[in-house]
């Protein structure tokens, strides 16, 4: 309950802490190895009992819900930590998960089963048990009630979602054909999709589909790039106050999971995300300045009657030499995301220094000052060699897609 001002390291105050949350540890184990089954998984006992993860197959159907809570508890752990490494909760989840899905199979509830494959694909997909998640999101869309009006959690179609992860996962795997016919099966359960390589969960019907814009046909682009110089001046006051990691520090991305485990770093300032960010914003004054009145990125969308919200986020990102980044798709095809380049590695003119590929479009490779702009709702993947000879930091703008109609916010 103190503040963490006044707890100094080796201060009598810092071993009284550790003292009382070791009592508190121990005392939540002992509680939790003296309960009866119903509530060895209960997700708001303190200390380990977090941990356990294993429960008698003759006790599932009476503590499921206990399981499935603690099971989110742990996924919602390893996304709070932003830690691509920290694999420990998900596999407590995945072992969870795998004893419920053995009770779901044979229960009465189409819903429930659902809920689980989508869960406990996932799951494995994080894992990188990339077969594992290939054969869990193909059981998924293989069952009548995933279909495409079916909402499985926060997606508005189990259809969609199932079939283009399988997509996904098997087009990384070298399945081509595979992949492909992961896409007919979700367009045959209503799926509105319009080209085989952009697989949106939630797709916006209607909308011109491209997965690399000329930048000259973008205005934000445009005018990015005419503002380019003062943009990367201001940056480095940015970076110079991130190193002193008082107020501005760079963090992991919200997306932290697409990067491949071992590879690299891939972190970000982010200057809007709901709203602009007050610290970031007041040493990049004036390039926060130029977009607050971008209708393009600040104004609320609207299409078909449906109201959108606001495009995205801007952020700068910055990735190390061998970061991957894995094939992945964005949530909806209403925007565009504009990348200007601020700092590249030296003599990274060529391929050697990697890029971005989307879709089946050449490999988009980072130029100093050029914006690159592509539709992420298509199928895309980034790298930065090992051997590359330094950082690559864009500068991030999410815009929304030409056919959207903005409103001045």
């Amino acid at each position: 309950l103190l503040p963490t001002q006044w707890v100094q390291p080796g201060s009598t105050t810092e071993l009284f802490v550790v003292a009382m949350a070791s009592v508190r540890f121990v005392l939540g184990c002992a509680v939790a190895l003296t309960a009866p089954h119903g509530d060895l998984l209960g997700s708001h006992r303190p200390g380990c009992c977090a941990q356990i993860v294993f429960a008698p197959p003759d006790q599932v159907a009476s503590i499921a819900p206990q399981m499935r809570r603690s099971a989110t508890m742990h996924v919602e752990g390893y996304f709070n930590a932003r830690d691509v490494s920290n694999l420990r909760p998900l596999r407590q989840a995945q072992s969870i998960y795998s004893q419920l899905l053995e009770h779901d199979r044979n229960a009465e509830d189409p819903q429930q089963l659902i809920e689980t494959l989508g869960s406990a694909a996932e799951v494995a997909a994080l894992l990188g048990l990339d077969s594992q998640a290939e054969r869990l999101f193909g059981e998924l869309l293989a069952l009548p009630t995933c279909s495409h009006d079916r909402k499985l959690a926060s997606q508005p179609s189990c259809a969609a979602y199932a079939g283009g992860k399988l997509a996904v996962l098997r087009r990384s795997a070298g399945k081509t054909s595979d992949s492909a016919a992961a896409v007919e099966a979700a367009k045959a359960k209503g799926v509105t999709w319009t080209e085989a390589l952009q697989l949106p969960p939630d797709h916006l019907s209607g909308l011109y589909a491209r997965a690399v814009w000329p930048a000259e046909d973008v205005p934000v682009a445009r005018r990015l790039a005419e503002a380019f110089e003062d943009i990367a001046e201001e940056f480095k006051r940015l970076e110079a106050a991130a190193k002193r990691g008082k107020r501005l520090k760079w963090q992991a991305t919200p997306d932290f999971f697409l990067r491949a485990q071992g590879s690299g770093k891939w972190d970000e300032i982010m200057l809007k995300g709901g709203s602009w960010e007050r610290e970031p914003c007041r040493v990049m004054e004036r390039l926060c300045d130029l977009l607050r009145d971008i209708r393009e990125i600040v104004g609320p969308g609207q299409h078909g009657g449906k109201d959108l919200g606001v495009p995205g986020r801007v952020a700068f990102l910055r990735m190390s030499p061998g970061t991957v980044l894995r094939p992945h798709t964005a949530n909806w095809n209403g925007r565009l995301n504009v990348h200007l380049p601020i700092r590249v590695p030296e003599g990274c003119e060529g391929s050697g220094c990697g890029g971005i590929q989307v879709g089946d479009e050449p490999l988009l490779q980072w130029k100093l000052g050029v914006p690159i702009v592509f539709d992420d709702s298509f199928v895309h993947a980034a790298v930065l060699p090992a051997e590359a000879s330094g950082e690559r930091i864009v500068l991030h703008v999410s815009v929304w897609h030409p056919e959207i109609v903005a409103h001045t916010p």
